[in-house]
């Protein structure tokens, strides 16, 4: 029996075969392929797998998601190429990204990693107003939905000039200013209405309604006639008698002192009687003057030991008095008052007593005779009438610092 091999059993030849070398390399041959076909019949090899080791299929594709597949070298390459292409796609993406946050003042570097920069990106606040270039100061810069803006609106400073003028249905004037931002205020931009503009808007304001000699708002006036006020007129009527005096022009109205300044008479403008009172003939009861419509100044004359200074209504009854205070030799005292005062001449002797009758100050009138005729309180200062038959002065004593001029040939009531 011939000898075998011990996996596959193939024959072996040996010393003592005769030799007949095609007959043996044929058996040999064909017991090999006996025993290789035996062998693996048999066996059989699986496609390969993540667990399990196989038969593998080469694919150049780059965009597979098969697991049993293997890549080429081609694919390989490819993808390769493609992700060094992103790599440096993101490298310049990161350098845009880092510039853009920098040109807005965030600080950032390409250093930095994207998980370290995307907080930053995320905090950044995109514009979303609607103002347009001419709502933003010229030269100023901001931001809407659209982008940056570059604002054109005109900064007005100094004093301008007003573009022009109307009038408000209620009489108040409106000025119309250019147009821009001006701050206001003084110093911050004035506007400035001209005297003409003026004049657009109220006709009225002109020369012939202004006194001649004064200026409003630069318009010079050119009236004859002064615009007096309610006091300032001349009475137009002559008195039913020679003793009535004078004492006070009064919110349109003239008071007198009735006769032997016994008494007070209210007249209007054109004579008319409006009021009349007259204190008792028998007594020495003498008036001063008329200080309001509610008070009275009068003088009760007790013959050398004095005079009673008294305040009474418009019916005579007396409010207050201050006996002793006074005395006048020819029992006429002139006199006037206020909201706060009450000014009377005791001879030659000018008194500011208070309205509980307390002497307050006083100074001589230096100008104040025998034939002294009224005395009146006008425009802060108190005046007296005063001269002789050949002679006619006013002496006028300011009451704010008590000195005392004098006016010739004019009448005091009419300063």
């Amino acid at each position: 029996m011939m000898a075998t091999t011990p996996n596959l059993n193939l024959p072996l030849i040996d010393e003592n075969t005769v030799n007949d070398m095609p007959r043996d390399l044929n058996a040999l041959a064909e017991a090999v392929d006996t025993a290789v076909t035996e062998a693996v019949e048999g066996v059989t090899v699986p496609d390969a797998s993540l667990t399990t080791k196989g038969v593998v299929q080469l694919s150049n594709a780059t965009n597979s998601t098969s697991e049993s597949m293997a890549a080429t070298p081609k694919a390989v390459k490819a993808a390769y190429e493609e992700a060094t292409a992103a790599k440096q796609l993101g490298v310049e993406q990161k350098a845009n990204v880092v510039a853009a946050l920098n040109s807005i003042g965030v600080t950032a570097s390409t250093s930095e990693t994207w998980e370290q920069l995307i907080p930053k990106i995320a905090a950044v606040i995109r514009a979303t107003g609607n103002a347009t270039a001419a709502d933003i100061l010229a030269g100023k810069t901001a931001s809407n939905a659209s982008g940056p803006v570059t604002g054109t609106m005109p900064h007005l400073t100094g004093t301008r000039s007003a573009t022009g003028t109307a009038k408000w249905p209620d009489g108040a004037l409106a000025v119309y200013p250019e147009k821009g931002y001006q701050k206001g205020g003084p110093g911050g931009g004035e506007i400035k209405v001209s005297p003409g503009q003026l004049q657009s808007a109220e006709p009225n304001l002109s020369g012939g309604n202004i006194r001649k000699g004064a200026v409003v708002f630069g318009v010079a006036g050119n009236s004859p006639e002064a615009k007096a006020d309610p006091d300032d007129f001349y009475l137009n009527f002559a008195a039913s008698s020679s003793s009535l005096q004078a004492l006070k022009i009064m919110n349109g109205y003239v008071w007198f002192a009735s006769a032997s300044r016994r008494g007070f008479r209210k007249y209007d403008r054109n004579g008319t009687l409006l009021y009349e009172r007259v204190n008792n003939a028998g007594t020495d009861t003498y008036v001063i003057n008329v200080i309001n419509e509610n008070e009275f100044l009068q003088n009760v004359y007790n013959g050398q030991s004095g005079s009673t200074v008294q305040v009474t209504d418009a019916q005579g009854t007396v409010l207050k008095s201050a006996p002793n205070v006074v005395q006048y030799p020819d029992g006429t005292p002139p006199g006037d008052g206020d909201d706060s005062y009450y000014y009377v001449a005791d001879a030659k002797i000018f008194k500011v007593y208070d309205k509980n009758l307390t002497l307050i100050k006083q100074t001589p009138v230096v100008y104040m005779n025998a034939n002294s005729r009224w005395y009146g309180l006008r425009k802060g200062k108190f005046v007296v009438s005063s001269g002789t038959s050949s002679y006619e002065s006013t002496a006028v004593l300011d009451l704010a610092t008590m000195t005392e001029s004098v006016r010739p040939y004019a009448y005091g009531m009419f300063i």
